[in-house]
This record gives structure tokens, C-alpha cells and sequence, in this order.
């Protein structure tokens, strides 16, 4: 938390960033429990979820690294969609995602 100059107390921009990104429970005015994480800063649609892919992340129910694998193998984003009946955008932002997160391994290593 970071005081202003009139004594308001508001949240680090890097807080601010984390809250967006996490869905909570509806709670009693002090906040419930962490219900899911939109891991994407450029999107909604990948989510963590324990009660959806164990937790892995997915796109309605499917795992992003199954759609990046088929993206990589070769197939393209629209057949990829028509076969697990899910928009272009839902590929699309599962494909970016994986690739984000296999390059920040890469460079980790």
C-alpha cells in the first residue's frame, strides 16, 4: 500500500495488477477466497482454475498446452477451433499464452 498526499491509503500498481488478474468469492465486505486466476494481461479467456484442468491452465475447460502443441505441430488456429468447438480468440490467446510462458522458461534456463 502506498499514502498519497491527503492520507488516502491505495493499493502498489503491482497489487493493483495481481487483483485484476484474481477472481475472489463474494465475502462479508472484508473479501472472500481466491476462486480463479486470469494469468493473460491481454485477456480473460485462459484461467487457473482447481476446479477446472486440475488447476492447469485452460481455455472453457481446455488446456492451453494441448491447443499450443497442436498450433505447434502444424495445425492451424481455425481447425484447431472447429475441432474443440471454441472461438478463433480462445485458440488464439492460449497459443500466445503457452508461447509467452515456454519463451520466459527458455530464457530462465
Amino acid at each position: 500500500m502506498v499514502r498519497v498526499h491527503d492520507g488516502q491509503l491505495v493499493l502498489a500498481p503491482k497489487a493493483q495488477d495481481f487483483f485484476a488478474k484474481v477472481e475472489f468469492a463474494p465475502g462479508d465486505g472484508k473479501g472472500g477466497e481466491a476462486l480463479r486466476l486470469y494469468p493473460d494481461p491481454t485477456g480473460r479467456q485462459v484461467v487457473l482454475d482447481p476446479l477446472l484442468g486440475f488447476g492447469a491452465p485452460v481455455v472453457r475447460n481446455t488446456r492451453t498446452a494441448n491447443l499450443y502443441e497442436l498450433w505447434a505441430a502444424g495445425d492451424s488456429i481455425a481447425g484447431i477451433a472447429e475441432v474443440y468447438e471454441l472461438p478463433d480468440a480462445d485458440v488464439e490467446a492460449a497459443v500466445r499464452y503457452e508461447a509467452r510462458l515456454r519463451e520466459q522458461e527458455e530464457t530462465a534456463a
